[in-house]
Parts: C-alpha cells; sequence; structure tokens
C-alpha cells in the first residue's frame, strides 16, 4: 500500500485550516444587578458552537463589558492579519 492519496488530502487540510478566521466568540450576559460578564465560547472547525463556554471577564457595567469585547476583538484580528488580506 502507498499513502500517496493521503498525503494529499492532508494538504488540503492543512491548506484550509488556514482560513478558519474564527476559533471563538464572546457573548456579554448579565448576571445580577450591576455584574457583567464576557463569556467565551469555542467554535468547531465547522462553524458550528461548542457547549460550554468560560469567563474571560467581568465588570459592573454593560459599556465597560462591550469596550473589553471590542478591544481584544480588534486584538485577535490583528494577530489573525483579517485587516492585513484586504489591504495587500
Amino acid at each position: 500500500m502507498t499513502n500517496e492519496g493521503s498525503d494529499s488530502v492532508m494538504d488540503n487540510i492543512l491548506y484550509l485550516h488556514r482560513f478558519m478566521l474564527i476559533s471563538e466568540v464572546d457573548t456579554i450576559e448579565q448576571r445580577g444587578e450591576g455584574s457583567w460578564w464576557v463569556l467565551r465560547h469555542r467554535v468547531s472547525r465547522d462553524g458550528i458552537q461548542v457547549p460550554g463556554s468560560r469567563v474571560v471577564f467581568f465588570t459592573a457595567s454593560e459599556a465597560s463589558a462591550r469596550a473589553w469585547v471590542e478591544r481584544n476583538s480588534a486584538k485577535a484580528a490583528s494577530r489573525s492579519g483579517i485587516g492585513q488580506m484586504q489591504s495587500a
């Protein structure tokens, strides 16, 4: 048996993996009076949200939670090169 076909398949999988831009999604929930939580949910390679989440930030105001999400979304975009693809 040869592995010619499997090498080709692995090359294609690795190539397509580079185009997966989003692997996590943040949501904001109010958990009480003056208690806002940012929850991070993982997203599978086929785009389906994986059950479960983890708290990545909490604060006393919704505005602060939204600002945190926006700051961290911008950092993630710059690390992944999303903005650079359009300017190239």
